[in-house]
């Protein structure tokens, strides 16, 4: 491959790897990019196509190791506890029966009012003590006491 040629690979790789890194925004190919700009460089001083591949593994592989922990450390979505999830585990009364078809009724948990479901299939009655074990979307699912 003549020098001209190393040159344009080299520049459509960047550009490639930069289209990719604009679109998933996921930090899936900036390791590469480096490499190719460092192995771009090496073209433009007249490196063999060899010495640039090696420089493109080499700084694609050490960029990385060196920096993919500190981005997914930084840039890793929160996980946030919820008002919501202190319910989880409380204990519950019954304030509207489960219907006997659905097995759906209402529920009051540290002085709030629920939609609840029974995990067990069982049609609670009012003033029964249930146990929230987990909540999905607006809804604790509950199993007895």
């Amino acid at each position: 491959m003549g020098m001209d040629q190393a040159l344009l690979f080299w520049i459509i790789a960047c550009v490639m790897f930069t289209l990719v890194e604009a679109f998933t925004q996921q930090f899936v190919s900036i390791w590469f990019l480096s490499g190719s700009i460092v192995a771009l460089i090496a073209s433009v001083i007249g490196a063999t196509m060899d010495i640039q591949l090696v420089l493109f593994l080499l700084v694609s592989f050490v960029t990385l190791i060196a920096f993919r922990p500190f981005v997914k450390k930084h840039i890793q979505g929160h996980i946030y506890a919820t008002n919501s999830d202190m319910n989880v585990g409380q204990l519950a009364i019954v304030t509207r029966d489960f219907d006997e078809e659905t097995f759906e009724g209402r529920i009051l948990v540290n002085d709030m009012d629920w939609a609840a479901k029974s995990l067990d299939e069982t049609a609670y009655k009012k003033g029964e003590k249930v146990v929230v074990e987990r909540i999905e979307g607006v809804k604790c699912l509950v199993k007895k006491a």
